[in-house]
């Protein structure tokens, strides 16, 4: 699976160029299985044979990775609401929950944006419930394209480094996803002890 996706990834950027990495990005944002581990790395490949540039390929991953973000922003913004009155208690979804994540965006969303950047899997969708809350679209777009620029410039740099053995990154990556992933949860489990811990503190001042 992970072999052919490799495939198909190689052979798109090769005839596509530019246009074709930015695609990629989009999907990426949007879907979580295409990973931007095998697709930057190897445009970072391209760059030391001398086919791309840093600068050219540091846009197109970063224009497209937030033209997928804000696909998903839109989708969350303009369409969420209406879907998860109808059919949220379906997927355990009340829209209490969406007054919650609008307090946790309104307070932790310009770091949630920035630090998903980092974490597989959640990079790709933190753009849905910072749509349905309603960040603004500003610091949306500011702190996605800091993490996309951080992220996406070290990706590169590992495929122009490893050059023919680019695909190796995608193994050295998966242990900084670990410890990125370990680190998210426990500010999210930080997050929520500290919220219950004061909502008790809260109603118990009133009682």
């Amino acid at each position: 699976m992970l072999a052919s996706l490799s495939i198909f990834i190689t052979n798109f950027i090769e005839r596509v160029g530019y246009l074709g990495l930015g695609i990629l990005m989009a999907l990426e944002a949007i879907i979580a299985p295409i990973p931007s581990e095998l697709i930057v790395p190897f445009a970072g490949f391209l760059i030391s044979d001398g086919r791309f540039s840093w600068f050219g390929v540091l846009v197109a991953t970063t224009i497209g990775s937030l033209i997928g973000a804000y696909a998903l922003y839109a989708l969350g913004r303009y369409g969420g609401r209406p879907l998860i009155a109808r059919w949220g208690h379906w997927v355990l979804v009340k829209p209490e929950d969406i007054v919650k994540a609008e307090k946790f965006f309104v307070n932790h969303g310009r770091k949630a944006i920035f630090l998903s950047k980092f974490v597989p899997i959640v990079r790709s969708y933190v753009a849905l419930p910072a749509g349905l809350s309603r960040m603004p679209l500003a610091p949306f777009f500011f702190y996605s394209a800091l993490g996309s620029i951080i992220w996406n410039t070290f990706l590169i740099y590992l495929g122009f480094t490893l050059k023919n053995n680019w695909e190796r990154a995608a193994g050295i990556i998966s242990y900084g996803d670990k410890i990125g992933t370990v680190l998210f949860v426990l500010v999210i489990i930080i997050w929520i002890v500290r919220h219950h811990t004061k909502k008790r503190h809260d109603t118990a001042s009133v009682v």
